[in-house]
């Protein structure tokens, strides 16, 4: 699934498609089948919808998932001074927070360094770097992502902004 999700493109809507990552696995000799789904079922083609689903799984979670309190630590996990996790919140592996408030209803990613930031109801995926002095909320975040504050003289923002990005300043 990963790799085919990979290896396609959004839609004309902007949307990933699943018919597309079908075809993908299908035209690459994958086996593909169905199963009938009893249970609930979320469409997560927004980025509010993958928000809202996040949350839902990870209030399903049953107790036994979690390290503690509701929250999952990844191997390597470093937790430094004046840090506070709040369940739910899953934290990947390798990662390294200082002065920060994460959770509840995040996920970050593997090796993920964050800083002097408030995180929640987000998903930052692999490898991001956020020292901000700010809170991000309702977010999602792509893999590689640095976000870091600005000088105090600098009242512009500089952005590199990704295809299909919104971005409310």
């Amino acid at each position: 699934f990963f790799k085919a999700f990979d290896n396609i493109k959004p839609s004309a809507r902007g949307e990933y498609e699943i018919p597309d990552i079908y075809s993908y696995l299908i035209k690459n000799n994958y086996q593909v089948g169905y199963k009938e789904i009893t249970g609930w079922w979320k469409d997560t083609g927004k980025p509010d919808d993958l928000l809202l689903a996040n949350a839902l799984l990870m209030d399903q979670k049953p107790a036994d998932f979690w390290t503690r309190d509701k929250i999952k630590l990844g191997a390597g996990v470093k937790i430094g001074a004046n840090v506070e996790l709040i369940g739910p919140a899953i934290i990947g592996r390798d990662c390294r927070l200082d002065d920060c408030h994460i959770g509840p209803h995040t996920y970050l990613g593997d090796n993920c360094h964050l800083k002097s930031v408030k995180v929640e109801n987000s998903l930052i995926f692999d490898n991001c770097q956020i020292e901000c002095n700010r809170q991000i909320r309702n977010s999602i975040i792509g893999r590689n992502a640095v976000i870091r504050e600005q000088a105090k003289d600098d009242s512009a923002n500089n952005l590199i902004v990704g295809d299909n990005s919104l971005i409310n300043l």
